[in-house]
């Protein structure tokens, strides 16, 4: 290109990049004309290699090598506004020595990259021996996606509780021992539908109340019995009817319990596939966090990184066990998930019950016993202290909902057993810190469904 093509530039831009410059400005074509008698007479040179030249035109395009600020190689002078203004022309790089630059620039950005990668390590590698970073405490049970439920458990997947408490799915994607999928010749079936109470969140496979209530049943009418344990934590009164009516009918039950937990159950207004999360990974999530660029890799490193999870972590970690000394030890987290809840136990209105209607006609969707369990905020004196001031107490009836949910299941055919009378008479900490029942609550649980259930139990002929 000509000296005298690139006067022609109607608008030229020319960008230094280099220690300590600024951008140049645009070069109007006023500040070219005036040079223009210098540059016929004057040779054309660059004093500094270490300019980057862009000049704009529809036919052209001119890239100068590109260094300086990042890798800190500081230019003596930025030189080419200068340059062209002198002389009429940008300045040419000497072809011989753009190939060594290339690769000196090559090298540099490698060299940066590896003492990343090398200082990450170092981090990644000081917390895994020193400070390990626990997961939050929704990571437990390995989840899959599900075109019914939305999440589900991964059948065989493998995750894990606090305390090293294994948290292990069979081949159907139960927290259970593996049964077969038919029904045996002579056995009474008992299918358990229920969300993180049922599965058994922070206690071993056998502690939880289904396999509890399974091993009493069998101490009454033999080996027999089966109670299939077919929890998943998060879910919904809607999606318990969803998982019954596309694979747990399946197992041919004999009986179906729903635990229904009146602290997220009650008031669900989830009633459609489309409002469903998902899972990726293992992990559930909701589907607009899923549908974030880069989640895979985000849900990746904070199962394999204990800076990720560090970074990540927004819920309580099992840093330390949930189990309290005294029944009035709350954390900070567990009081505000609570104060979210105690909405649950206002006194009794009709918009309460509308409200309340969706999840009982979910449940009416399948042929069950229901056992409704009930939530420490209707427990816990000391904990109704924390969470509401003495001028609101006077609104609150803490025999809500189930005083509610027994009329309404009631009227529609529906057996219940309510937990909550059995719950407040006992004076142990049935509760933890993650807001689930302790072994000991577990043990009350399956004993209190076991006394209710028994008559049930009694007219059915598969027992006869």
């Amino acid at each position: 290109m000509s000296a005298n093509n690139l006067l022609m530039l109607p608008m030229p831009f020319l960008i230094c990049v280099g220690g300590g410059h600024q951008m140049l400005d645009e070069i109007d074509a006023e500040e070219i004309e005036r040079s223009a008698e210098r540059r016929r007479s004057a040779p054309v040179h660059a004093q500094d290699d270490h300019c980057l030249a862009i000049v704009r035109w529809e036919r052209i395009a001119l890239l100068l090598p590109l260094t300086g600020h990042f890798f800190k190689l500081q230019p003596s002078v930025c030189c080419i506004k200068r340059s062209v203004l002198k002389y009429g022309c940008v300045p040419r790089m000497n072809p011989t020595t753009e190939p060594r630059h290339r690769r000196l620039r090559f090298y540099q950005v490698l060299l940066v990259l590896i003492e990343c990668g090398l200082t990450l390590g170092a981090v990644e590698l000081g917390f895994a021996i020193f400070h390990p970073v626990p997961y939050s405490i929704e990571a437990n049970m390995y989840f899959e996606a599900d075109p019914y439920t939305g999440y589900r458990l991964k059948p065989g997947g493998i995750g894990h509780y606090q305390m090293d408490i294994p948290a292990v799915a069979n081949s159907h994607g139960h927290r259970d021992v593996e049964v077969t999928l038919a029904k045996p010749p002579g056995v009474f079936r008992i299918l358990v539908l229920g969300d993180s109470f049922t599965v058994g969140a922070n206690v071993r496979q056998e502690e939880a109340y289904p396999k509890v209530l399974e091993k009493h049943l069998k101490s009454l009418y033999g080996p027999r019995i089966q109670v299939v344990n077919a929890g998943v934590g998060g879910w919904d009164p809607f999606q318990y009817a969803q998982y019954f009516e596309h694979d747990g009918r399946q197992f041919e039950p004999d009986l179906i319990l729903i635990g229904f937990f009146v602290g997220n159950d009650t008031y669900s207004e989830l009633t459609s596939v489309e409002r469903l999360g998902t899972a990726i990974l293992g992990h559930p999530l909701r589907k607009d966090v899923a549908a974030r660029p880069f989640i895979k890799l985000q849900v990746f490193l904070y199962e394999h990184s204990n800076l990720a999870r560090l970074l990540l972590n927004r819920g309580p970690v099992a840093s330390g066990p949930f189990i309290r000394k005294q029944c009035d030890d709350f954390t900070e987290w567990y009081l505000a998930v609570q104060k979210t809840r105690m909405p649950n136990h206002l006194r009794f209105s009709n918009a309460q019950k509308d409200k309340a209607q969706a999840s009982v006609n979910q449940i009416r969707r399948i042929k069950v016993v229901v056992a409704l369990l009930p939530d420490e905020n209707q427990i816990n004196q000391a904990l109704q202290k924390r969470i509401l001031p003495a001028n609101e107490v006077s609104e609150y009836d803490f025999k809500m909902p189930q005083s509610m949910l027994t009329e309404m299941f009631r009227d529609v055919g529906i057996p219940m057993i309510d937990l909550l009378p059995a719950v407040l008479a006992d004076r142990r900490c049935l509760y933890m810190n993650d807001t689930h029942w302790t072994p000991a609550g577990h043990e009350l649980a399956a004993s209190v469904i076991l006394e209710q259930l028994t008559p049930i139990l009694a007219q059915m002929e598969a027992l006869k």
